[in-house]
């Protein structure tokens, strides 16, 4: 999608401004251009809810949606970005997108990484650094007046796998019924957002039950590394990856029914890197 009005290093991926170059206590409104994506206008023609579906832990999934939602505001759109994070991690994820300054932006972060899904000591991948950058991306484009917000939908992981699939399917719902003129954003593990039941029915099965536009993709990837939690002595580590499903261009791939995985489409975005847990290991 065409960033409108913006430079021409719209072609280049945005970048957070760091925060020890910020000068004491300066809002931080310097527009961020975005990078080009392909198909993401074909798809946006056939729906409003986007789930991608992520290997936990790698920087190139929230890459991805940094873009995506850079693209779509940038257009004046209004997006509500749904991440598979803790319910009881709201307020934190809502004092981040907040923050102004380089102070408040640096106590949000503190506050936000000291809590323990961010300071468990198996941290997944959910909690990485390319998430938090993501959250940071996402708090930049609300200070350039962009309209953009977070729901994170997650419950605990020790419930039951149908039981857990069905809340945060209706956990979402709601939250998209109580926004239908944004655009919604989700995402989500890999394995939740198939729309297709193995030995019980994910996320993204359940929501196209009550939109039936949703459009859902699996990663599509040239192979690397991901920072992966395995049970037994290895705990959580940077682990190799093999490829998957690896098309030429970085961007969305529209598909015209699901494939075997349960996914409406890929989005391809390269070689994977590891982004290990933003409260360190």
């Amino acid at each position: 999608m065409p960033c409108a009005g913006l430079p021409l290093l719209g072609l280049l991926l945005f970048q957070a401004v760091p925060l020890a170059a910020q000068e004491s206590g300066h809002n931080e409104r310097e527009a961020s251009p975005c990078a080009a994506l392909r198909g993401l206008d074909a798809a946006l023609e056939r729906s409003s809810l986007l789930i991608f579906g992520e290997i936990h832990g790698t920087a190139q999934s929230p890459a991805m949606i940094e873009d995506v939602v850079c693209n779509l505001v940038a257009d004046g759109r209004t997006v509500t970005v749904g991440l598979e994070l803790p319910r009881d991690q709201q307020p934190l994820l809502d004092a981040v997108l907040a923050s102004d300054t380089s102070e408040s932006t640096a106590a949000s972060r503190q506050a936000l990484l000291a809590s323990p899904f961010w300071s468990h000591q198996q941290p997944d991948g959910r909690s990485s650094q390319a998430m938090w950058k993501l959250l940071d991306h996402l708090r930049q484009l609300r200070l350039q007046d962009h309209r953009v917000e977070v729901v994170a939908f997650d419950i605990p992981l020790d419930a039951p796998r149908q039981r857990r699939e069905e809340e945060m399917a209706s956990f979402l719902a709601a939250a998209i019924a109580a926004a239908p003129d944004d655009l919604h954003v989700v995402l989500t593990g890999n394995l939740h957002s198939r729309i297709l039941r193995g030995t019980y029915l994910p996320l993204a099965g359940h929501l196209k039950k009550q939109f039936p536009t949703l459009l859902s993709f699996d990663v599509a990837h040239d192979g690397g590394t991901a920072w992966v939690c395995l049970r037994g002595p290895q705990g959580c580590q940077t682990q190799k990856v093999g490829a998957r499903q690896p098309r030429q261009e970085r961007g969305i791939y529209l598909l015209d029914e699901a494939d075997r995985f349960g996914h409406l489409g890929v989005y391809q975005v390269g070689p994977l890197t590891a982004s290990e847990p933003a409260a360190g290991r």
